[in-house]
Parts: structure tokens; C-alpha cells; sequence
């Protein structure tokens, strides 16, 4: 597995190009869910998600370790929500190299990072 140091120039340049890239998709996909689920739990999103989004995007693993444990009961109560949080924050749709669509992805974060694997399954990506 590797190892990123989070205090490296390129890796914070790399989140900071990654936070900004994905936050309007994700803005999007939670748009999208809200508009096509008309329930009470799209209200999820708007009360607990988006005031911690910068954390879920960018937080250091500890912090998102905290998330999980305090979201995560919350999240399996309602198959609505799961359902919302796995559209929101897909990984098979990021990771997806799209040569059509130039939305940020996977790829790019692996090409700002300079690395030829990915950071989140060790996948090569040559």
C-alpha cells in the first residue's frame, strides 16, 4: 500500500485539486437524488451530510473514521438514505475513466498525485 505524507507540496496541491473537482458533482449527485426521492430523508443531506462534505472529501483518515462511527447507525436505519449516500458517493463512478466526459475522477487524482496506482484500491493504473 502506499504511503502518501500529507504535508508534500504535490499531495496537498492534489487534494486541494481533488476537493475542488469533485464538490460540484457530488453537489450534483445529491441534487439529483433529492429531485428524484421526495421523501423525508433527503433532508439527510441537508442537515447532516453537506456541514461535514470538506471532512468526508478531504479529512484525514481519523476524522473520517469519526464520521463512519457516528453516521453509520443513522445510515443502515434507512434503506432511503443508504440508498442516497451509495448514489452520492459512488466509487465505481468516479473511479470510471470517461474520455467523453470531463468531469474529475479517479485519474486525474492518481495523475496529480504523480503515482500510477490508486489510492484507494492499489489498482495500477497503467
Amino acid at each position: 500500500m502506499l504511503y502518501l505524507y500529507p504535508e508534500n507540496e504535490k499531495i496537498t496541491t492534489a487534494k486541494e485539486e481533488f476537493h475542488q473537482g469533485v464538490m460540484d458533482i457530488i453537489f450534483k449527485r445529491i441534487d439529483d437524488f433529492k429531485r428524484n426521492n421526495k421523501y423525508q430523508e433527503e433532508c439527510f443531506f441537508d442537515i447532516v451530510i453537506n456541514p461535514i462534505i470538506d471532512d468526508i472529501l478531504i479529512g484525514r483518515p481519523q476524522k473520517l473514521i469519526e464520521i463512519h462511527t457516528q453516521l453509520i447507525s443513522l445510515i443502515n436505519a434507512s434503506e432511503r438514505v443508504k440508498k442516497g449516500i451509495k448514489h452520492v458517493f459512488n466509487y465505481d463512478y468516479f473511479s470510471q475513466k470517461r474520455k467523453t466526459n470531463k468531469l474529475y475522477n479517479a485519474y486525474d487524482l492518481a495523475k496529480a498525485l504523480d503515482i500510477n496506482t490508486c489510492p484507494y484500491c492499489n489498482r495500477n493504473l497503467n
